[in-house]
């Protein structure tokens, strides 16, 4: 955190994690979306790169309403309870971390950024909110992968009108 403010707050009741450039200025927002293991210290090592190079950064935890998935050893478990967070309850959420950030930063200059769940939700989060003016996605389902989550990536991709990166290795 040298050279940083921010770690751990509660948006409501939402845990989540910010880090900011020490000083004056409001800076864009970059919203960090997780995998299926949640806000790890991972997630939290990117928020802080993100701040380091000038962006107001947060992440929350998406499962916090489902358990501490970092505590499960089995992955099919992970799985499991990552696939019952449902598409709209994320949304709802990270529009709430949004418009908490945007009291702090300048969240008219908004991008986003996620691995594995988290890069599919790039996708699916830049349909659902407008206001998203960038994304990369770091991998992740292309397809409806849950009941929770009916529809995919590929679904969606002609309500969004901005540019999205996905990278995705040949072997994933």
């Amino acid at each position: 955190m040298d050279g940083l403010d921010g770690g751990e707050v509660k948006i409501g009741d939402i845990p989540a994690y910010y880090a900011v450039p020490k000083g004056k200025g409001k800076r864009p927002v970059v919203l960090v979306v997780p995998e299926i293991w949640g806000m790890h210290e991972h997630i939290k090592d990117v928020t802080r790169r993100l701040a380091k190079a000038g962006y107001f950064a947060v992440t929350n935890e998406p499962y916090f309403r489902i358990g501490d998935l970092t505590k499960l050893e089995n992955i099919k478990e992970v799985i499991a309870g990552a696939n019952q967070l449902s598409d709209m309850q994320a949304f709802e959420d990270y529009d709430k971390v949004i418009d908490w950030a945007a009291g702090r930063a300048d969240a008219s200059k908004l991008g986003i950024t996620g691995f594995c769940r988290g890069g599919r939700m790039v996708w699916m989060y830049t349909a659902h909110n407008k206001k998203i003016d960038a994304g990369v996605a770091w991998y992740g389902s292309l397809m409806p992968i849950a009941p929770a989550m009916p529809t995919g990536p590929l679904d969606v991709t002609d309500k969004i009108d901005r540019p999205v990166l996905g990278l995705y290795g040949g072997a994933d």
